[in-house]
């Protein structure tokens, strides 16, 4: 009748387990994505992270989210050989 909430407990810490990589990957494709891209964007601030198969970017300026939208296509490559999973890419 009731379910033993041990196999909830370990699916949930293996999916936080994962995110967290996937948050680590995403963070480093996203860095050599700017390097790449804007090396004169050292300054800027971006948030940027990764729910379920989106993922999303927020800056401080709607000028420097114009221009990552200009280079999404060179992200989304750069995201692809990291082997980064996503069907979404959503910049605010």
């Amino acid at each position: 009748m009731f379910r033993g909430i041990g196999g909830i407990i370990r699916n949930k810490s293996k999916n936080f387990i994962q995110d967290n990589n996937n948050n680590k990957k995403l963070i480093l494709a996203f860095s050599m994505f700017l390097n790449e891209c804007f090396p004169e964007a050292k300054n800027l601030h971006f948030d940027i992270s990764i729910f379920g198969n989106k993922i999303t970017i927020q800056t401080t300026s709607k000028t420097v989210a114009n221009e990552l939208i200009l280079k999404a296509n060179d992200m989304s490559i750069i995201f692809r050989k990291e082997n980064i999973a996503f069907q979404q890419i959503i910049i605010r």
